[in-house]
């Protein structure tokens, strides 16, 4: 299996980190991230994470599995998996405080996040629109 990834998550300036307050821009930011490394899917939940012994390709080959690819190894996954959920947490100023969940999936943090704050963002949207 080849690594696509080598880097660490990029690290938002301090405008664009999550803060509890600067939500739309926080996942405008961090979806555009995710779409242009390839990884929408694993921060939507849509790969799944696969099975002990689960064999793609390129565990016989040196090509590496790309990030959009269904068909990825534990470890793959595993790997793609962090890789997200540290984009989450590198990019909140105090993940703890606003209780981004760091045990579980990438998905499974992005989705706890996206219910407890989309909602309120969006409302808030609404009020300062109708202000304006």
């Amino acid at each position: 299996m080849a690594n696509t990834f080598n880097n660490l998550p990029l690290t938002f300036s301090d405008n664009q980190q999550f803060n509890g307050d600067n939500y739309i821009a926080f996942k405008d930011h961090a979806l555009l991230i995710a779409r242009a490394h390839g990884a929408l899917n694993h921060l939507n939940g849509t790969i799944i994470k696969p099975s002990p012994g689960t064999t793609t390709a390129s565990t016989t080959t040196s090509e590496a599995t790309p990030w959009t690819s269904y068909m990825l190894t534990l470890k793959e996954w595993e790997v793609h998996n962090a890789w997200m959920l540290s984009l989450i947490i590198y990019n909140t100023k105090n993940p703890i405080g606003l209780r981004v969940d760091m045990t579980g999936t990438a998905a499974k943090a992005w989705e706890a996040l996206s219910n407890k704050y989309d909602s309120a963002s969006e409302i808030a949207a609404v009020v300062a629109e109708n202000y304006l």
